[in-house]
């Protein structure tokens, strides 16, 4: 049943409430969008543009009255960014000096589609298709509380749809709207459209989004202003997981203390990630290698994670941090993990301190269980801002919080009977 459970589809309404929803409008320059500009000069047929430019600004015009989070992306492609592979497609189009040069006029904003300056707008550069390769906008939308994108521009099979499955796989919901995407080629917007509809979106016209957005009775409390961050960021700290990092090869005493932690968060519905240290030829890195020689430590001796399940969670690691190339940020994400407490070992010295900073860095709350960890500058790391516990007191906190859950819940269902 867990599959129907998180599978629900939400009401439109819902699924694109401008609180928790992001307009995000791509590429819609001069040299993808104007006759004359770089595509146009190649032969794509950008009629289409102006009127694609025209329901743009009609969204854009209603996500400034219900002060929506809107991201427009850009795309330069100077010399310095232009890779041997992305050089060769710019020649089979004909592009011999590239396009969306940075201070030229077909880099500029096409159609009247601009950012005005509002604190809600912000402005990123991309030098790939999709707009989350080397661009700060997964950062942007996870600070603010987004749930949704609604993905607008150009061009549909290309950098929007690129986009879109990124967006998708980093568990966000998308909504394309058909009028507010455009293409040179109709039979490969149309299949653009096809391909996100089937795997990754909501297919939506501008029209229905701007109806409900009018419509829409939900107070204007948008996800970016800084109280509704600073509420949501005290919230988020209920929202928790344990995140356990090579506690096999604790000392005794501190891996008694992890793995009570471990028990007391199974018992409470805490969700465990288990992350192990793995020794892979292929993917060692000489680093490691020379740090595992320095501590004395047998590379070949790391262990497989182990059998993983819903209860506690197996992932193996091969640096210094659990989040590096492992799938403990799919897992957070997956489980609306915002509040990690970490205990463990650094079996490769830094693990902890590495972990921890990616956390923050991920905008995770982070709880360090002092007594189910080796040493590892406690002191230092706290000015970072992560909380330093004990894990019975970690515990404790757990235990109230299922306490106050069941009693909501309780009162919740005395409320339906009467």
């Amino acid at each position: 049943m867990w599959i129907a459970d998180r599978g629900q589809d939400l009401d439109f309404g819902s699924l694109i409430d401008p609180n928790t929803t992001a307009l995000v409008v791509i590429d819609v320059q001069n040299d993808f969008c104007h006759a004359d500009g770089a595509f146009g000069r190649v032969g794509y047929d950008n009629s289409r543009m102006p009127d694609l430019a025209a329901a743009l600004r009609k969204l854009l015009a209603e996500a400034r009255a219900r002060q929506v989070l809107t991201v427009f992306v850009r795309a330069t492609y100077d010399r310095e960014v232009t890779s041997g592979p992305l050089a060769q497609h710019r020649l089979r189009l004909g592009l011999l000096e590239s396009l969306c040069l940075e201070g030229t006029w077909g880099a500029d904003w096409f159609g009247g589609i601009a950012p005005v300056g509002t604190p809600n707008e912000v402005v990123l550069t991309k030098h790939r298709f999709d707009a989350f390769q080397g661009t700060p906008l997964d950062l942007y939308l996870r600070s603010n509380g987004i749930r949704t994108v609604i993905v607008t521009g150009v061009a549909t099979s290309g950098c929007v749809e690129s986009t879109v499955r990124d967006a998708f796989f980093l568990d966000y919901r998308v909504v394309v709207p058909c009028d507010g995407v455009a293409e040179g080629k109709q039979e490969y917007h149309d299949t653009g459209l096809a391909v996100m509809k089937r795997s990754f979106a909501t297919i939506a016209a501008v029209d229905e989004i701007v109806t409900i957005w009018q419509q829409s009775n939900v107070p204007v409390e948008p996800s970016w202003r800084s109280n509704v961050r600073r509420n949501r960021a005290s919230r988020d700290r209920d929202s928790e997981g344990l995140v356990l990092i090579d506690v096999d090869t604790l000392d005794p005493t501190r891996a008694a203390f992890a793995e009570r932690l471990a028990e007391w968060a199974r018992a409470s519905g805490v969700p465990i990630f288990d992350v192990r240290s793995l020794d892979v030829a292929r993917g060692r890195s000489p680093w490691i290698d020379q740090d595992c020689a320095d501590q004395n430590v047998d590379a070949g001796a790391l262990q497989s994670p182990g059998t993983s399940s819903p209860a506690r969670m197996r992932i193996g690691k091969m640096r210094r941090s659990a989040f590096a190339d492992t799938r403990l940020g799919l897992l957070l994400r997956t489980n609306d993990v915002r509040h990690v407490t970490v205990a463990g070992a650094d079996a490769v010295h830094g693990s902890l301190a590495a972990t921890i900073f990616d956390a923050l860095d991920a905008d995770y709350a982070v709880t360090v269980a002092v007594d189910s960890c080796s040493d590892a500058g406690w002191t230092e790391l706290k000015r970072t801002g992560i909380n330093l516990g004990v894990a019975a007191d970690i515990g404790a906190q757990w235990r109230s919080r299922v306490g106050r859950r069941v009693s909501s819940s309780a009162c919740s269902e005395a409320d339906r009977r009467l």
